[in-house]
């Protein structure tokens, strides 16, 4: 989701940024339990993402059990009262083709009529058909993915039977169950693959071999290119006085920035979880404007005296989210990775207010092979405005905050920040 966001963001900003299709994820339905989950799917900033795809492997199966209840009404209604697009696919087409079928199956109460259905259908084909779910028809799958609608995203739920194919599918107990060595050796023999070499390739001559290099080829992405850095000045011409706080040195330091830098103005983006206001990014905002999917009329525009214009547009450099941590942290973690996946130097600067617990965890900026990004290359710091929870800020204890003490957990990054975090 949030690199779907951050590819729009630098896509809107700068014309030569690489194209990117799809954003595909993933998810078991018990990951859908987690709270984060649903903070990221209400956020109004992904509401336009539709190149932003979730599946969502529906087989009603946790790590220790079956899902209680039927719970799939009301996922449905929670993804789409965000405005999400919702797809459901229950069925096969085995038995999506037979309405009548799927009419008496679907009846309370089992009937004179539904018996002898059910005798006249060979046992193989009534075997096949019951467990014909969506999620296992790979042409059903393809075809709905070419219908998605592309203004919004969507969230796809796909029936399936865990394990289906094994000994052990539909079992409860399924997730940390081991085959025997025979049943290994009868899934090789069905599967037409070698017990002894279980990695075998397939043949390049073969169907199978050729479909898997055409895809190899579809699928190729053209080496990224890095663009120059852009050269931060030594000094923007404002003299010490005397000490302030770092929310005040914060937003001077922005507004001296879009003034006398315009090229490192150019790129930088700030973000916060509904708190811009608060923390001094006022200034910021009013001289470069807030960033949205698209651009979205500005109701208050004729009133002069306001003191912070908040119009929002595609050429924006503060990205706004709803108070939501983790909302918050993976942005920034993508935006970080920008360079790697997209190939733009962006000295992406971020104003964090709360970075403690799974929010500090989550910061963890990672480069496009999903390995840690290198803190003697592109560093995370943060100028600390704030101590302990409650404490009051000062400008004479800055600290530095890499990722790698925010992946630890550490004690120092359980603690409440407040400042500006910057990685380049």
């Amino acid at each position: 989701m949030w690199a779907a966001l951050s590819h729009r963001y630098v896509s809107s900003h700068f014309p030569s940024t690489p194209p990117a299709g799809r954003f595909v994820s993933l998810l078991g339905d018990a990951e859908l339990d987690e709270g984060a989950i649903w903070e990221a799917v209400a956020d109004p900033a992904v509401a336009k993402l539709g190149e932003l795809l979730w599946i969502v492997d529906l087989n009603r199966q946790s790590l220790d059990r079956v899902v209680p209840e039927i719970q799939i009404e009301r996922l449905q209604g929670m993804v789409a009262a965000a405005g999400w697009q919702v797809v459901t696919l229950k069925w096969g087409r085995t038995i999506t083709d037979r309405s009548e079928i799927v009419e008496r199956l679907s009846g309370e109460h089992g009937t004179v009529s539904l018996r002898e259905l059910v005798r006249s259908v060979p046992v193989d084909t009534l075997w096949h058909a019951i467990r014909d779910l969506g999620g296992h028809d790979y042409g059903l799958l393809l075809d709905t993915y070419r219908d998605i609608d592309p203004t919004r995203p969507t969230v796809l739920f796909a029936y399936t039977i865990k394990g289906r194919g094994l000994p052990t599918e539909g079992h409860p107990n399924n997730h940390s169950a081991l085959l025997s060595e025979v049943q290994m050796k009868e899934l090789a023999e069905s599967t037409g693959s070698s017990f002894d070499d279980p990695w075998q390739t397939f043949s390049s001559d073969s169907p199978e071999g050729r479909l898997c290099a055409e895809r190899a080829q579809a699928l190729q992405r053209s080496p990224v290119v890095h663009r120059k850095p852009t050269l931060l000045p030594t000094s923007l011409g404002r003299k010490h006085k005397a000490p302030i706080s770092t929310q005040a040195a914060l937003g001077r330091l922005l507004a001296d920035i879009a003034r006398d830098a315009p090229a490192v103005a150019a790129r930088l983006v700030t973000c916060s979880p509904d708190v811009a206001s608060s923390t001094n990014l006022g200034g910021w905002i009013n001289k470069t404007g807030v960033w949205s999917v698209a651009d979205r009329h500005d109701w208050f525009a004729d009133d002069s005296e306001r003191v912070l214009r908040w119009a929002e547009a595609t050429t924006g450099r503060h990205v706004e989210l709803g108070i939501a941590e983790v909302n918050l942290v993976s942005l920034l973690r993508e935006l970080g990775a920008i360079w790697s996946r997209w190939g733009e130097s962006h000295p992406a600067g971020h104003h964090l207010r709360p970075v403690r617990g799974a929010g500090a965890r989550a910061l963890v900026v990672r480069d496009v092979r999903r390995r840690p990004v290198d803190p003697g290359r592109h560093a995370v710091r943060c100028h600390v405005g704030a101590g302990r929870r409650g404490t009051s800020p000062s400008p004479h204890r800055p600290s530095a905050w890499n990722n790698r003490a925010a992946s630890r957990g550490s004690r120092r990054s359980r603690r409440t920040w407040s400042g500006a975090c910057c990685t380049r």
